[in-house]
């Protein structure tokens, strides 16, 4: 028979006891400190890799998704931290006007705001578009706005994470969802699309 041998120390083997206490944030013991107690975890706004890119799926970005009128449940959560940034209401404004199909967005924006920072009013009209404000002064930083947006996904199968500065493509929600579809389709399991986009001229300059 084999022996058994005990897990706890200055336990005898089948001798039950209780296990030792973890150490709290700060204190210290001979295994190693934990310094503070645990938080939200940092993601990486840009992924890199080996897998196949937006050019090995260039050919689907012609395949229809097909919509089906006006959507009763969100497809697609659009996450956009802004810290006092004139090019929001412009990005807001362009996302919705070039999408195909804007009832299926649900937009989250976390707004770090002056007092005298202004959004158009065919933003703050849009039922599409969440407005969270906090005085800029309040700003945790940006991967706190990022995590404060992701706590509020609902389930939405598709996720999008801008900066606050951008210009689209007309059809721009169809054809991302065509390169997502593509990559799956060539065995890709978590298909992660990620760029740094091309500059562009703003109305105001």
């Amino acid at each position: 028979m084999r022996r058994r041998r005990a897990l706890l120390p200055g336990a005898q083997p089948g001798q039950r006891g209780a296990l030792p206490a973890l150490p709290g944030p700060g204190r210290r013991d001979s295994r190693g400190p934990l310094r503070r107690p645990a938080g939200d975890l940092p993601l990486l706004q840009h992924g890199s890799g080996g897998r196949p890119g937006v050019d090995a799926v260039h050919a689907d970005i012609a395949t229809s998704v097909r919509w089906g009128g006006r959507a009763a449940v969100k497809q697609i959560y659009v996450q956009i931290p802004a810290y006092r940034d004139t090019e929001l209401g412009p990005t807001l404004l362009d996302l919705i006007a070039r999408a195909e199909d804007p009832d299926a967005l649900r937009v989250g924006v976390l707004w770090q705001r002056a007092d005298g920072d202004q959004l158009p009013g065919a933003v703050r009209a849009n039922p599409n578009i969440e407005i969270i404000e906090v005085p800029y002064q309040d700003s945790a930083g940006c991967n706190w706005a990022r995590a404060q947006l992701q706590r509020r996904w609902q389930g939405e199968p598709y996720t999008l994470f801008l900066d606050s500065h951008h210009r689209f493509i007309p059809g721009w929600d169809r054809h991302v969802i065509a390169m997502y579809k593509g990559l799956r389709r060539r065995g890709v399991a978590k298909p992660l699309i990620t760029a740094y986009l091309p500059p562009y001229a703003s109305a105001a300059c």
